[in-house]
């Protein structure tokens, strides 16, 4: 008996340190030196699913609350309160098709299109207020800005390296009519289309990412406008107000003459 409660208190302080150093790495997102430790005793070693890993663990801790108990009550109680710090991320065990990873492209197109309108968008909006109310101070953003209509106003518009340009009904097609090839292909591998596809989906991350950006700016710099406008109107209305208070006292003195 004495023997096995000294394998149980062994076990549950190497659990004990098992959580103390799971929190510590999940601050830094590295848990190579935290599978060393799983071989420390049976119960970590069973348990090593659960530790940052894509399961949902629940843990059940028993106390007494006997007072000839209460140092393990209290040691009890601390270290759940430890282990409903550890944060696992569930994933799902599935494989995903090169029809989905398709779908997905496709979907990532379809907004990297509407993203590239607004800001086309966007940026006549900034030059046409630009060139009623004269030059901004941000020299940056109407660099920006005058890229993206050279290249709206080009009669062919090359693609960046990081770029994929996105058409609607001719990709739907051209991705349709090359997944229905690469079937019909002898000896294509499934995994090499999932790979090029994955390899599409990050350029278009990437794209989508310099559209943000792009977008960002633009919207700070028609914001700047739209304020100098709103003040400019507001100076000339009361400039007017002032001219017609300026003509009627000017009427009111020559009708006193």
């Amino acid at each position: 008996m004495q023997v096995e409660a000294t394998m149980i208190n062994k076990s549950l302080t190497e659990l004990q340190k098992m959580i103390r150093l799971q929190l510590e790495l999940q601050r830094d997102g590295n848990f190579d030196s935290l599978s060393r430790r799983h071989h420390q005793s049976k119960l970590t070693k069973l348990l090593r699913p659960a530790f940052g890993g894509s399961y949902l663990t629940t843990v059940v801790l028993t106390a007494s609350p006997s007072s000839y108990n209460i140092g393990e009550t209290i040691s009890t109680i601390r270290f759940g309160q430890r282990a409903r710090k550890v944060v696992n991320t569930p994933l799902l065990n599935e494989q995903e098709s090169a029809s989905s990873y398709q779908q997905k492209l496709l979907q990532m197109q379809r907004e990297q299109a509407d993203k590239e309108k607004l800001i086309m968008s966007l940026a006549r909006e900034c030059r046409a207020m630009k060139e009623s109310e004269g030059q901004s101070s941000n020299d940056k953003i109407w660099k920006v800005i005058d890229d993206v209509l050279a290249e709206q106003s080009g009669d062919e518009k090359e693609e960046l390296t990081f770029t994929v340009t996105a058409r609607s009904d001719v990709d739907r097609e051209k991705l349709n009519g090359d997944s229905a090839r690469l079937r019909s292909t002898p000896g294509s591998d499934p995994a090499e289309r999932i790979i090029k596809m994955e390899n599409e989906l990050q350029l278009l991350e990437m794209a989508r990412g310099n559209a943000e950006n792009s977008l960002a700016e633009l919207q700070s710099e028609v914001a700047v406008l739209r304020t100098q406008n709103e003040n400019l109107s507001a100076d000339k209305a009361r400039s007017m107000q002032e001219l017609i208070d300026a003509k009627n006292e000017v009427q009111m003195l020559s009708q006193r003459k």
